[in-house]
């Protein structure tokens, strides 16, 4: 997301209510000086419209891998990958 307002927005007027029972689930997380990677998955019921698409009432289960810059706090930068497993 481009400012925090549009992440913001995003995960409260657009996913949320598509996905209202989700779980984040921190697998592992690790830090090296202003990097911090993290292996998570989201894990949620699809029950409202989510891009377009309306609710399915299926399972979701998105492994993700983030990885974040900080600079004096803040993050200054941030990059997520979907992953999947076999």
């Amino acid at each position: 997301m481009p400012n925090p307002r549009a992440a913001y927005f995003f995960i409260t007027q657009v996913f949320r209510p598509a996905f209202p029972d989700v779980k984040v689930i921190i697998h592992d997380q690790f830090a090296e000086g202003d990097t911090i990677v993290t292996r998570k998955s989201y894990q949620g019921t699809h029950k409202g419209p989510f891009l377009g698409m309306p609710g399915t009432g299926k399972s979701i289960n998105l492994a993700v891998i983030d990885i974040i810059k900080l600079r004096d706090g803040k993050y200054v930068e941030h990059w997520a990958v979907p992953t999947c497993s076999a």
